[in-house]
């Protein structure tokens, strides 16, 4: 998870690491043969926590500079002051593995950046359980924080994987294990759209306009949505036609996280890569990196900026050149 001062990532024995961004002056940069922007080298986090989690940390988000929130196997959300890497409060949200996390922001997209120390009114949830679930956040880090349910939305067949959630019109998207992405009502819970045509379990999702903690780009199509699933593809959908508008081939194995604004989509893989398409009329891959000697866990981007985590055990920072910013 990260946003444009800090990120955070989480392995398999229950670890959260907080990392600094932009990172300390002086660091050899690298280019990257086959991307106009600089890799940082290596440097150590911020801190550390051990045994955040019990098993695995399986989700991690930032809700701008004030909070971070983990989750993992034991079905926990843990909050964080993601600068300092403090615990600030423990929720048991789920019976079962917490595979996704989402904040809502429901000041809507054009009222900017949270106040610092602010709380996001609301978090999405995604489980094993085949459910998702809205909470409501209170309280502030000066004060006792409070999480309650407000809803579940039942109707997935198996686990849900991924959850994302845009405050500005109430769209809530879910991924499941049952190869469908389903589109609920916020206010009652009740399943509006269910989408078909992945072949395998939906494992990612990314809706523009989505992040809660910084305004929408106005040239995006927020009727656009896109997909990443084990069948190794990357579908595109829009909400208005409730149909798959293109499917993207290439990678060899599932497909765990995909991220997109307006010019580009970027896909990360369990066979190692990540490709950036172009997201404009051709929808044509672009660049294919081989960075990882690992699975490709999760992809974040903001801006100009693209954090990609992996099984090898490291987490890579890219800066795309301005052509590529959108």
């Amino acid at each position: 998870a990260a946003d444009k001062s800090t990120f955070l990532t989480g392995d398999n024995l229950g670890a959260v690491r907080f990392w600094s961004l932009p990172l300390a002056p002086g660091f050899n940069m690298k280019r990257h043969p086959e991307l106009d922007g600089p890799k940082y080298d290596i440097q150590t986090p911020t801190a550390t926590v051990h045994g955040a989690h019990q098993g695995s940390v399986l989700a991690a988000e930032v809700f701008g500079s004030s909070f971070a929130v983990t989750s993992g196997e034991d079905g926990v959300m843990q909050f964080w002051d993601p600068m300092s890497g403090d615990n600030i409060f423990r929720f048991d949200a789920h019976a079962e593995p917490l595979y996704s996390l989402w904040f809502s922001n429901n000041r809507g997209v054009a009222s900017g950046p949270p106040a610092k120390g602010a709380l996001p009114p609301f978090m999405f949830t995604a489980s094993r359980d085949h459910s998702v679930k809205l909470w409501s956040l209170g309280g502030d880090r000066s004060s006792s924080l409070s999480v309650a349910e407000v809803r579940s939305f039942d109707g997935h067949a198996r686990c849900v994987y991924a959850v994302r959630a845009r405050a500005s019109d109430g769209t809530v998207l879910s991924g499941s294990g049952d190869h469908t992405v389903k589109l609920w009502d916020m206010e009652t819970g009740a399943v509006v759209t269910t989408f078909k045509g992945h072949t395998g379990r939906v494992r990612a999702l990314s809706l523009a306009g989505e992040a809660p903690d910084e305004p929408a780009d106005p040239a995006s199509d927020l009727n656009v949505f896109a997909t990443g699933s084990s069948d190794k593809t990357v579908r595109l959908w829009d909400l208005r036609s409730k149909r798959s508008t293109h499917v993207l081939k290439g990678h060899s194995a599932q497909v765990s996280s995909v991220v997109h604004d307006r010019l580009k989509l970027v896909s990360a893989s369990q066979d190692g890569t990540i490709r950036i398409w172009d997201n404009r009329a051709n929808k044509r891959c672009i660049h294919t990196l081989q960075m990882h000697e690992g699975h490709i866990s999760r992809a974040v981007l903001r801006g100009q900026s693209l954090v990609t985590g992996s099984t090898d055990g490291y987490a890579i920072l890219l800066r795309f050149a301005d052509g590529m910013t959108g």
